[in-house]
């Protein structure tokens, strides 16, 4: 038996090898991405749940840090005129 023939002999049975190994693989991916979809979706559900309720929180707090200063500003504003009419 010559180098060419044992080259050939190992790419056939190479080929039988991935052509056998080929749609177990395959079928894997498949089972492993059906398998992965359900967590990814929850996932997602509860990263943009998550994302409005932070949302919602930045907006009360920022409405509310507005509203004290506007309230400060005024009570400063009273104080000045109460000491300029004195």
């Amino acid at each position: 038996m010559t180098d060419e023939d044992t080259s050939s002999d190992e790419q056939k049975a190479a080929s039988k090898v991935k052509d056998s190994i080929t749609p177990v693989i395959t079928d894997a991916a498949k089972d492993l991405a059906e398998h992965l979809k359900q967590p990814a979706q929850q996932a997602v559900e509860s990263l943009t749940s998550t994302a409005t309720d932070a949302a919602a929180t930045v907006k009360g707090e920022s409405t509310s840090a507005a509203s004290d200063l506007k309230d400060q500003a005024q009570e400063a504003t009273k104080t000045v005129q109460s000491a300029a009419t004195a």
